[in-house]
């Protein structure tokens, strides 16, 4: 069989030639997911990270200095009993597991193979951490039936209910759609919009 010269090969676009790091190049690790939900992503993800932080290795923000937890998931515990959560020590640290590992999950799954399988598996299990926290705290808080700790209201703070929400539906989206359609992911990175224009079917 006779071999094609290098002549005889079809060229390149162009623009991909352009695109196209040097050899040898650092080449970053590009995100399966737009710019928009990687800082959706980003936004929860240090959220869920830093309050599963404080709960673990401090104490939650309880708005008052008349009462005070013991640090750890311990006094978490305390507060989940008040609440009325059942088994309290063992979601104590359930809790705190989830949203540190899931929130840094939620930034890191589009840089990783199964990235849509692996979105999931962070943001269920911090959808029902916030439903949780909405219906047991955020609820009382707006019908004023705050949480009593030692008959002290605690965790009655404005910012509370709507931070608590916004988390709740970027965890609900990244539930529904894992990742973005392929026309939204093309306009998505520059240099990998012309990679993904020149392909089959994409233009």
């Amino acid at each position: 069989m006779m071999s094609q010269s290098r002549d005889e090969f079809p060229a390149l676009p162009s623009h991909l030639l352009k695109d196209s790091p040097a050899p040898g190049a650092l080449r970053l690790p590009r995100p399966a997911d737009t710019t928009t939900r990687m800082a959706l992503r980003a936004v929860a993800g240090f959220f869920f990270f830093t309050f599963g932080y404080m709960k673990f290795f401090d104490s939650i923000l309880l708005g008052t200095a008349a009462v005070s937890l013991p640090p750890g998931p311990a006094g978490f515990a305390l507060y989940l009993e008040a609440v009325g959560v059942p088994f309290p020590l063992l979601n104590a640290y359930v809790v705190c597991l989830v949203e540190m590992l899931c929130g840094v999950g939620l930034v890191l799954s589009p840089f990783l193979p199964a990235p849509a399988i692996l979105t999931r598996l962070c943001a269920f299990p911090l959808t029902v951490a916030m439903t949780v926290a909405l219906l047991t705290v955020g609820l009382r808080n707006l019908l004023g039936n705050p949480v009593l700790l030692d008959g002290v209201p605690v965790t009655a703070q404005v910012w509370r209910f709507p931070l608590e929400l916004l988390l709740l539906l970027i965890a609900l989206l990244l539930v529904w759609r894992p990742l973005p359609s392929r026309s939204s992911a093309v306009h998505s990175w520059p240099l990998a919009a012309s990679t993904w224009s020149a392909l089959p079917g994409m233009r």
